[in-house]
């Protein structure tokens, strides 16, 4: 029989193809045996195409509008970073508050929303303060669907192939929003600029009505959430707080045991019992929240329970 071609680094073809069977195709295979999984792939090629679409043509709509490269760069580099940094923290928080197909829903919609603010730019002109607001809507907006489409694709991964399953992912979502995005130049020139943002606000509409239809396939689930949360941690704090003052009282492992009292526990010795009026009996739990002093008061006498002041000699005559 022929012997197997040997490649670089002397191994044989078949444990390539064994290794291109097992971290390529076992995992996008997996996949595709999940129902519905391809009305999935169309929602991840489709639900940030709006986004897409405008940004292949925002570099050449700043400069036909006026601005200079150096007026871009500033707005852009520095303050839409911090846009889009915030923007991030928020559809972050977005997720674990309101859920993750609930956040991809709002951050969706204001993604696509603020497609509008260009049409908005286009019309006011080359006025600085509008591509500050420009750029800041468009990044943060932006920053939003970025983090909750994250992390719903890697939701969508198999524990066994996560690396491999979210690289194919993504790289799919990449490869559609390059592809289809590419006639935007060619739309932007046959309509103007104003009609074409509100057409990259329409393309982004199929992508949320497949969201609609994979939330009515896949209900989200509840957000487990403290009707007062705050207070409560707070409370766990506190509570944290006394344990600790509590633990710092107690005497050092092996003091207490010889005498009969456990350190574990917190037990007081055996030489505290009914010889020692006003101290806990032997065995009993100490409480970590009493100061040390008022155990060892001595209790008052019989019969001076009501006496506020002493008797003055020769008062009572």
């Amino acid at each position: 029989a022929p012997e197997l071609p040997v490649i670089a680094g002397g191994r044989p073809a078949e444990k390539a193809v064994e290794w291109f069977r097992d971290a390529v195709f076992a995992p996008f295979a997996e996949f595709l045996t999940r129902p519905w999984a391809l009305l999935t792939l169309l929602f991840i090629l489709l639900y940030k195409l709006g986004d897409a679409f405008l940004g292949a043509m925002t570099n050449p709509f700043y400069i036909d509008v006026g601005f200079s490269k150096t007026e871009i760069a500033e707005v852009t580099k520095v303050f839409g970073l911090v846009a889009l940094l915030g923007g991030l923290v928020v559809g972050g928080i977005m997720v674990r508050r309101l859920g993750l197909m609930w956040a991809l829903m709002i951050c969706g919609v204001l993604q696509a929303a603020s497609n509008l603010v260009f049409a908005l730019q286009a019309t006011v002109g080359n006025e600085v303060w509008m591509l500050v607001i420009t750029i800041g809507v468009e990044n943060a907006t932006g920053g939003m669907g970025t983090a909750a489409f994250i992390a719903y694709l890697s939701q969508l991964t198999n524990v066994a192939f996560t690396a491999t399953q979210y690289a194919l992912l993504s790289s799919f979502m990449a490869f559609g929003r390059t592809v289809l995005s590419s006639p935007s130049g060619w739309v932007a020139e046959q309509l103007g600029w104003v009609p074409f943002f509100v057409a990259s606000t329409a393309i982004a509409v199929p992508g949320l009505a497949l969201l609609v239809v994979l939330m009515r396939l896949f209900p989200p689930s509840p957000v487990p959430h403290h009707p007062d949360g705050r207070r409560h941690r707070q409370r766990r704090q506190r509570a944290a707080a006394r344990r600790r003052r509590g633990r710092r009282r107690d005497p050092p492992d092996g003091r207490a045991g010889a005498a009969g009292g456990v350190s574990g526990d917190r037990r007081l010795p055996d030489r505290r019992g009914p010889d020692h009026p006003g101290l806990p009996a032997a065995g009993a739990v100490r409480d970590p929240h009493r100061r040390p002093g008022l155990a060892r008061r001595r209790p008052r006498r019989a019969g001076t329970a009501g006496r506020l002041l002493p008797q003055q000699p020769g008062a009572g005559g």
